[in-house]
């Protein structure tokens, strides 16, 4: 569906970020992200699945990372970080669930307090009116939908790339 190294790249981390990956599920994203942040940076994954943090542990035990902290947490109840801890979050195809639950709120004034000034959040999400992939077109939300409730939440749109086929980037400032 999408190739995670394409989105990581087009994410544009650098060497000793601190990167917190929401919704992280298998952690394909958050691994590709500890190699580019190198042991100077880290990433914290959050997910509320514990078989999912399970078997990212396995990964990472395999692969020798030690940069990658994954962590069992219901997020829209809370992030356990520190204040302006954190200078991206990738938010990857949990976005549009988050609206559709009416949980949005919360989690982004937690990812308010965690974002340093400056820190960007990159949104994943399946394209409104591209069928056979993903969550049902009524779930899904366009780009100007997204752009409209990040604007209202008081975040800069930076950029919106093509992902793939069926994705879209879009970044935002605080």
């Amino acid at each position: 569906m999408v190739d995670p190294e394409h989105v990581i790249k087009l994410v544009d981390l650098v060497e000793g970020d601190t990167v917190l990956d929401l919704g992280c599920s298998s952690g394909d994203y958050s691994i590709i992200a500890s190699r580019i942040v190198t042991r100077y940076g880290k990433v914290i994954t959050i997910d509320s699945h514990k078989n999912s943090i399970e078997e990212l542990q396995i990964r990472i035990k395999g692969e020798n990372i030690d940069n990658l902290s994954p962590i069992v947490t219901d997020f829209t109840k809370g992030i356990p970080l520190s204040n302006g801890s954190v200078d991206i979050v990738l938010m990857f195809n949990v976005f549009h669930g988050l609206v559709y639950n009416d949980e949005l709120k919360p989690i982004i004034q937690e990812l308010r307090r965690v974002m340093k000034k400056g820190a960007r959040l990159s949104i994943l999400e399946f394209k409104k009116g591209i069928e056979g992939k993903g969550p049902p077109e009524s779930v899904r939300l366009s780009k100007g939908q997204i752009m409209k409730i990040m604007l209202q939440y008081g975040f800069v749109h930076y950029r919106t790339l093509v992902a793939g086929h069926y994705h879209l980037l879009m970044s935002f400032i605080i």
